[in-house]
Formats: C-alpha cells, structure tokens, sequence
C-alpha cells in the first residue's frame, strides 16, 4: 500500500497539464477500493472523533468512484463533473440571469470567515437575502470546535437582524439534503444531541420540518420567510427551486446570497 501511495504523491509533485499514467489510475482504483480506506473515510465524513484531525473535501468520493470512467481516452466531462468541480467565493461576486419573469441579480457573498465582516456592507441596496445553510453537516465541526449547523444558524440570525433586510423576503435553502438524508436515516439520535427538543421517532420528513420549523423561528416577524430543501449538484432539484422562488407573489429580483 505505501508503493501505491507514494506513485500518487509522486505524481501531484508533477506540473499541471501532464497526462496521468496507469500506474497513477491503477494506485487510487487499489486504494479507494481497499476497505479500510472506504471506512476511515466514513469516519471522517461523519465527524467522529477518533479521526478528528482529518479533512477530506466534499467532493473526493464523487471524483474517487468515478477513476473508472475519468481514465478512458477522450472522457468528456458531465454537467455533474462540472458542478463538483466548483470552488468557494473567494471575493463577492453578481450573477444576473433571466428567468419567465424576473432578470434576477444574485450577490453571492460566500461565507467564509474572513468574507462575512463585509456582509452588511454587500447588503446595501439589496431587497433579498438567500440564505444556504448546510443542513447536512448537523453533525460537524470547524477547526474551532464549534457545529456547523448551530453556527450556520447563528450567521443567519444576524444577518437577519441587519436593517436593511427589516421587511425582505429571505429564501431559506436547506442544502445538502442528501447527505442529511443519509446520516439521519443511520443514526437518528445524532440530531438529538444537537436539539434536545427534537421529536424522538422522528422520520426524516419530520426531523427536517422540525429543523425548518427552527430556522422560520429566527426570522424576523417583518419578514416573508420561504423555505426550499435543496442537494446542490442536482440540476433537477435546483431548477424546480427556482421556479418556486420566480413564482412566489411580489418577488424581488436584487438579493444577496450567503452561502
């Protein structure tokens, strides 16, 4: 195994633009598929503490079950492939884009640490806000011991107390559906411990009705809340969303997009 590792880290020394090698494609087929590689991977994906120092990105077991098909001559890249494939905001960035009704105008504002001291001033001139909470890291950690989702909740009270959006409508989506569903599904009480007011039994339907039910909460009584459930990488899932939010009635078309 430590030849077959080493062949993978010789190879990301090499510069960009070089083809990769069969004994490349053949060191991470072994080792992706060797099955205590497959369990540490489950370990650290749902945040347990014997492999706390470990970080995996997201997107590494899209990419790692798909070595198969990636090493064939001329594979051509899916729209799947493409969305995987996306970084973090790095700076704050506009993205209009025409729909039935609406030219909408999106500020996508990242939230990342060091982007969210500019929040309030990106929410000048704005009459929206959508809010991505990542409803599927319930049971992670940052690198300061704090959850994610708490925390998430945590950003979204305040920006919704930021004046500007006093009377907005403000998109709630509730992302990374899949992976809640799949996490919820094996380990239920994981919620629990987070809520301690969660419906014991609970199906999943109804643990995230329960999580919508809290976040609608935080919200300001000015406010128009809308709450969407939404996986990132479905292109289906996100079209339908966005026909929901052009449909609703006196909908704005500036907002500002945390995520």
């Amino acid at each position: 195994m430590d030849s077959l590792a080493d062949a993978i880290l010789e190879f990301a020394n090499t510069p960009l633009g070089e083809g990769v090698d069969d004994e490349v494609w053949d060191a991470v087929t072994t080792i992706w598929s060797a099955p205590g590689v497959k369990k540490t991977y489950e370990l650290i994906r749902d945040g347990d503490e014997s492999v706390d120092d470990a970080v995996v990105p997201e997107n590494a077991k899209f990419f790692l079950d798909q070595t198969a098909d990636l090493r064939q001559p001329g594979y051509l890249p899916s729209d799947k492939f493409v969305i995987w494939l996306r970084r973090p905001t790095e700076n704050p960035q506009t993205i209009k884009f025409m729909s039935a009704k609406y030219e909408l105008s999106v500020t996508d504002v990242g939230g990342q640490d060091y982007l969210q001291i500019d929040w309030d001033k990106n929410a000048e001139g704005k009459d929206g806000l959508i809010y991505v909470l990542p409803i599927g890291d319930f049971d992670q950690m940052d690198q300061k011991g704090r959850n994610k989702l708490l925390l998430g909740m945590e950003l979204f009270t305040k920006i919704c107390n930021t004046p500007v959006f006093a009377r907005s409508h403000v998109l709630l989506m509730l992302n990374k559906f899949d992976l809640f569903e799949e996490k919820y599904n094996k380990s239920p009480e994981g919620l629990k411990e987070i809520f301690p007011d969660a419906p014991d039994g609970a199906s999943c339907e109804d643990a995230l009705e329960f999580l919508s039910e809290k976040m609608r909460a935080l919200t300001l009584q000015t406010q128009q809340a809308h709450t969407f459930t939404t996986t990132a990488t479905d292109l289906d899932s996100m079209k339908t969303v966005l026909e929901n939010v052009v449909a609703i009635d006196g909908m704005v078309n500036n907002f500002l997009s945390c995520f």
